[in-house]
């Protein structure tokens, strides 16, 4: 028997007993005596997490927002050409 066999023989083993072991359920509770938080602290976390932010340069920005407008073009044209289509079929039939 090879060193590799024997790893999967210990794989499935290991294997079998975490699906015979029953597992407990753990349920989530807020820790005791936690305390709410002022405004002033809410504030300066959040200006704390805001540095942290990687905020795109300037050809990023017009770059990103170059594919966004592209993109609503298209979708637009996309739907206006289509509701025409139905619009016709609609009329070609009840008109």
């Amino acid at each position: 028997m090879s060193r590799e066999d024997k790893r999967r023989i210990e794989r499935e083993k290991r294997k079998a007993e975490q699906r015979t072991t029953p597992v407990e359920e753990e349920v989530a509770t807020a820790p005791p005596g936690r305390e709410r938080t002022g405004v002033a602290q809410f504030v300066g976390e959040v200006r704390s997490e805001l540095r942290r932010v990687h905020w795109p340069n300037r050809r990023e920005l017009v770059s990103y927002s170059l594919v966004v407008i592209v993109a609503l073009t298209l979708m637009t044209a996309f739907i206006y050409g289509m509701d025409s289509v139905f619009k016709a079929l609609v009329f070609e039939v009840f008109g």
